[in-house]
């Protein structure tokens, strides 16, 4: 998922995006947002069919009296990200599940091992062995 954020420092910045125009307007965008505050639009291609991979996306900041802003670009998954050696504290309700990503880095050349502390309740460990293994 390809997720876009204006943050307005002042005025009203409205955003505008394409993947085929290389200046954006809204006349002829495939995604917008305009409205008065943050702006953020969210492109998932599992789900939006105007979505692409390895391709450009191109962004229009329109401020039509001037607008100061942040902008940021971020690739996301859709399942929440782990990072090498740093615990998560998470929640999971009855009979639910939640679902993570690791990118490993480091291919081959290390372990992976994965430990399930349980701080209150049961928990099931689904993975309980490295799943690489150096000798």
């Amino acid at each position: 998922m390809t997720k876009i954020f204006v943050l307005q420092v002042s005025g009203d910045p409205d955003m505008f995006v394409s993947t085929t125009v290389s200046r954006p307007t809204a006349k002829n965008s495939t995604w917008s947002s305009v409205l008065y505050g943050p702006d953020v639009i969210d492109i998932d291609p599992k789900t939006d069919v105007d979505a692409c991979v390895h391709c450009t996306y191109f962004i229009t900041v329109l401020g039509s009296r001037g607008a100061m802003y942040t902008i940021t670009v971020a690739l996301e998954s859709t399942l929440p990200k782990l990072a090498d050696g740093q615990p998560v504290e998470d929640h999971v309700a009855f009979l639910g599940w939640n679902s993570y990503v690791f990118a490993d880095s480091f291919g081959s050349s290390r372990d992976i091992k994965i430990v399930l502390t349980s701080t209150r309740g049961d928990a099931v460990r689904p993975i309980e062995l490295p799943l690489h293994q150096n000798y």
